[in-house]
């Protein structure tokens, strides 16, 4: 007869007891084996064991692609991929999907030029020019050593308008290498073309076309507009040549027709302007701004064409207001305000006398000079809150010319209290009533714009230009010294500010040290010497101005400046023979009333 079990005594359950020391008498031989002992215990058993030595081998080799796929290759699959789909994206044109793999690429891999590389490239396709710059000089900065994307950075920095970061791009890669280079030597020649250097830019433009190849119109055509500017008449000839070969070209055709037009115009070739005015207007590529050209060529040449041309102008833009104003501004550019003034008499008034068309009909009545109906037209036009600031502008001058002074001077009041109330304002009003030869009105909205965040740069840009026409050294003066205040670390406004400020006798002790500092920084920059040499020949210091001014193997014929501060410091050391061939090859005209006068009395 067999006897149950109870369950605690059976083989296979152990209790804590025994479960504690079985550990404990297995840690006990650890102690006494000790951990080398284990460790060739180990290797005997995978030595009898031959599976088990494999499976361990696998496991070990399993163990270690992990690591390396996760530290290593993984992040490297995913940048590549990242930047393989935006490229994708990009070239299929989805920009709104590459924007998104773009961002992602930057994201995982932006120690990868092609990211950045990629983020320049969707910058550019959106027109987005400043985007570009900084993408593209990111790129360039990770891999200097490319020339490509070196010069992609100038490029963009060109298209940004910042010349000075294309000459320090184009500066990076080896002269030779830049030499060889057509990219980089029609960067160069445009850079060349914007500054008015034109012998240097048909220098570049010319090896760029002789490594490119004859027949290459990115190279041709701005060639040709720079040999058209020749006078000397075979290099003109070559120009006019290139442009016209070029002008039926679907895609180079507008700015070739564009330049042989204007050229026509400069020079009052009736036949031609007749040309290449019809030869633009049937390029695909006409804009909406060559069109006040073309008519302006056209009224020139031939009034039957022009008539014709602007009958059907005006039969398509009498649409609505603001393609009326469209056609009523250029007709008003060209100056042919009459017709504008017929035309949009003979449209719907409804449509006329309120915005845009109210305010182009203001200014052909102001062209033609017909005050009263000015007045009139300004008084009864509906003139919504967008404009009704320009409505006190058109009042105001019809007032001052039909000589009403109270009323004048009440909406002068007025000018001036709504000017500041929006931004942009002041300097709008300043710049209009100047382009009206209002000048000492529009002096004191431009100063106070020149005091108003966001418009003090662009409005002390107008003040420098109003008073280097009147040939005013004082108010340069006062330009610069504000523009300073404003860009403190712009050295080309600093020198400005340093010279004037000697010029007048006004700042010296700080026009010294600035002058000092812009040529320790620059010493190869003519302009930064000149300036500091006449900083100190002011301060008598006709010495260290010489030393300044000792430039082994300069001409002093391509220097104005330079020609003018040396040409002072010669006549006043008693030099006056040496002085006089400098000094008289200085055109006055393009000097300051106080510089001519410096010169003059050198000359006695």
């Amino acid at each position: 007869m067999s006897t149950s079990q109870h369950p605690d005594d059976r083989p296979d359950r152990l209790d804590d007891n025994s479960l504690s020391s079985r550990f404990q008498r297995r840690l006990a031989r650890l102690r006494e084996n000790g951990p080398r002992d284990l460790w060739w215990q180990l290797l005997d058993v995978l030595e009898k064991h031959r599976a088990l030595r494999l499976s361990l081998y696998a496991a070990v080799i399993l163990v270690l692609l992990g690591v390396v796929t996760t530290v290593w290759i993984h992040p490297w699959w995913r940048q590549r991929t990242s930047v393989a789909m935006a490229r994708q994206w990009l070239d299929a044109g989805r920009l709104d999907q590459a924007s998104k793999s773009i961002q992602e690429a930057l994201k995982v891999a932006p120690k990868l030029p092609e990211s950045w590389k990629l983020a320049a490239d969707l910058a550019r396709r959106l027109g987005n020019q400043e985007s570009a710059l900084t993408y593209s000089r990111q790129a360039a900065d990770l891999a200097p050593a490319n020339t490509g994307l070196v010069l992609a950075w100038a490029s963009d920095a060109l298209l940004a308008g910042h010349p000075d970061e294309t000459d320090r791009a184009l500066a990076s890669p080896p002269p030779a290498q830049l030499a060889e280079s057509s990219h980089g030597q029609h960067i160069a020649g445009e850079l060349a073309r914007r500054r008015l250097d034109l012998n240097a830019a048909r220098t570049r433009f010319e090896t760029a076309l002789r490594l490119d190849g004859p027949g290459t119109a990115i190279n041709e055509v701005p060639l040709g507009i720079i040999l058209l500017k020749s006078r000397e008449t075979a290099l003109r000839n070559r120009g006019l040549d290139t442009l016209s070969r070029w002008a039926p070209d679907a895609e180079w055709g507008a700015p070739a027709s564009r330049a042989l037009l204007q050229d026509a115009l400069e020079r009052d070739d009736r036949p031609a302007m007749l040309a290449w005015a019809e030869s633009l207007r049937g390029n695909p590529r006409c804009t909406v701004g060559d069109l006040p050209l073309c008519l302006q060529a056209l009224s020139i040449a031939d009034e039957t064409r022009f008539a014709s041309v602007l009958a059907g102008l005006q039969k398509d833009h009498a649409v609505n207001g603001p393609a009326i104003a469209l056609l009523g501004g250029w007709l008003n550019q060209i100056g042919r305000s009459p017709e504008a003034i017929r035309w949009i008499d003979s449209l719907p008034p409804a449509i006329t006398t309120q915005a845009p068309v109210v305010v182009i009909m203001s200014e052909a009545l102001r062209q033609t000079r017909s005050w009263a109906r000015l007045d009139a037209w300004v008084a009864a036009g509906r003139w919504n809150n967008d404009v009704a600031f320009v409505r006190i502008l058109y009042a105001y001058l019809a007032a001052l010319r039909l000589n009403r002074v109270p009323e004048a001077a009440a909406l002068w009041r007025d000018l001036q209290s709504n000017a500041g109330a929006v931004a942009g304002r002041t300097l709008f009003a300043g710049q209009t009533l100047y382009a009206w030869n209002l000048r000492d009105d529009a002096l004191k909205l431009l100063w106070v714009a020149a005091e108003q965040p966001g418009s003090a740069f662009e409005s002390l840009g107008t003040l420098a230009r109003h008073y280097q026409v009147q040939r005013d050294a004082p108010g340069q003066h006062q330009v610069f010294r504000r523009l300073r205040s404003l860009r403190a670390n712009d050295p080309a406004i600093a020198n400005n500010y340093a010279f004037f400020a000697a010029l007048t006798g006004n700042d010296l002790i700080a026009a010294e040290k600035i002058a000092r500092d812009n040529y320790r920084a620059d010493t190869q920059n003519i302009a930064y010497r000149t300036t500091y040499a006449f900083v100190l020949f002011t301060l008598k210091r006709m010495a260290m101005a010489e030393d300044i001014l000792n430039i082994r193997g300069i001409d002093w014929r391509e220097y104005p400046g330079y020609a003018f501060t040396r040409g002072l410091l010669l006549a006043a050391t008693q030099r006056k023979a040496e002085a006089r061939p400098l000094l008289e090859s200085i055109d006055t005209r393009e000097l300051s009333r106080h510089e001519e006068d410096l010169v003059r009395n050198a000359l006695k």
